[in-house]
């Protein structure tokens, strides 16, 4: 008896409920944030560990040429975002390839910069432009 009870009370609260839908509360627009300005498109300039003369250039349009000892070692295009850095795709890899990240420094006032890859190991480069 005390079962059936319980049973009662559970679906006459149940009804009690009501159809009644709730609206739910209108959402707040958020106002436009400005985008950050990517200072990342200019060229690089290094010193491998061999001694050889490297250089990045990072293109507006989004594509970059890697240049050693004068000649161009690598094309393709990159991308920047804040949870990333920058990463670059070499042209000619399949679509599935994953892309090479790095993080660059700003800028100092001498120009340098801190390249940084994904296993933490860095190098000081010169930005020329």
């Amino acid at each position: 008896m005390k079962k059936i009870i319980a049973v009662a009370g559970v679906f006459a609260l149940a009804a009690c409920g009501g159809s009644e839908v709730d609206e739910p509360a209108e959402a707040e627009i958020a106002e436009p944030v400005a985008e950050a300005t990517d200072t990342t498109a200019g060229t690089y300039e290094g010193t491998d560990a061999e001694g050889v003369a490297f250089s990045m250039t990072f293109n507006e349009d989004g594509t970059f040429t890697d240049s050693s000892a004068g000649e161009v070692v690598r094309t393709g295009t990159w991308t920047h975002d804040d949870v990333n850095g920058t990463c670059i795709v070499e042209e000619g890899l399949l679509e599935e390839a994953e892309p090479m990240c790095f993080e660059i420094s700003e800028a100092a006032d001498d120009g340098t910069v801190t390249v940084t890859n994904a296993d933490g190991e860095s190098m000081t480069m010169s930005k020329t432009d």
